[in-house]
């Protein structure tokens, strides 16, 4: 995404059908702006380009970019600086720490 864009992401907005992991705290690091999707909202959104109720990356993208696109101006990104957007980093980074130090 860096190569496509610029090292500069904050003008990249992105949407995802989660509001935590390690795919959003990577792209809220490279300072994305991220919009969470209700995986229900984005099965409609998806059935919007694909009635068919096929589920394929590809009609994702394209579908949750259009999303964004139309509807986007009414939808809440996620702030890294709330205290829960910085208590998921935590936890994710005590499960990193707890896996590499191996077992007991």
């Amino acid at each position: 995404m860096v190569n496509l864009a610029d090292p500069d992401l904050r003008m990249v907005a992105v949407t995802i059908e989660t509001t935590c992991g390690p795919a959003v705290e990577q792209l809220l690091a490279l300072g994305c702006i991220v919009y969470p999707l209700n995986p229900k909202a984005g099965e409609r959104y998806r059935d919007r380009k694909a009635p068919s109720g096929v589920k394929t990356d590809h009609l994702d993208a394209l579908s949750f970019a259009d999303a964004l696109r139309t509807d986007g101006h009414a939808w809440r990104h996620l702030n890294p600086k709330t205290p829960r957007c910085r208590s998921y980093g935590f936890c994710a980074e005590m499960r990193s720490n707890s896996s590499s130090s191996g077992p007991p």
